[in-house]
């Protein structure tokens, strides 16, 4: 009779399975961010360039984003409780929520910096480095999208798509 309980409440094994391919998607997408957060803070200190500032910012948030939405996945996963009744699936909003926040604060940091830069004059150093560090940045940024839309249209995952969903069937 215990195991025939066990059997009625475990996950089904395509639930699990998108679960799986979601938690390894965050971890692919930090690690990537990882990666693009040293190369744009490497090109920015070359160039000093305020443009490739801003990138480094965005990969900034985009690290603690990453973070907060591997967090999100993990507790929207959890069942309901007595204390959450609903479950804890609204996590995804709030993750959006804090990352558009993030955003919102790199986008003041980068005004700033921009027009401090302006007033103290524009010296631009290692110009072609730096754009070629942000170019495969960008590159490994676009396939590393791509890949994370397919999984989140796949596994049914707002937190990978970044995106509110209006429709069920999208």
């Amino acid at each position: 009779m215990q195991q025939l309980a066990k059997e009625s409440t475990a996950a089904p094994a395509h639930d699990r399975d998108e679960f799986r391919d979601g938690r390894f998607a965050i971890r692919l997408s930090f690690m990537f961010g990882l990666v693009m957060l040293i190369g744009k803070t490497t090109a920015y200190f070359m160039t000093h360039s305020a443009a490739i500032f801003s990138d480094a910012a965005e990969s900034v948030i985009h690290v603690i984003a990453v973070g907060f939405a591997a967090f999100s996945l993990r507790l929207s996963a959890r069942p309901a409780s007595s204390q959450f009744l609903y479950g804890f699936e609204r996590i995804t909003f709030f993750s959006a929520g804090f990352e558009g926040a993030l955003i919102v604060v790199a986008a003041v940091l980068i005004i700033f910096e921009s027009i401090r830069r302006w007033l103290a004059g524009l010296q631009l150093e290692n110009l072609s480095s730096g754009v070629l560090l942000i170019l495969m940045a960008g590159v490994l940024n676009t396939g590393l999208g791509y890949y994370l839309l397919r999984v989140g249209r796949r596994t049914h995952s707002l937190i990978l798509r970044g995106e509110r969903q209006t429709r069920p069937d999208r």
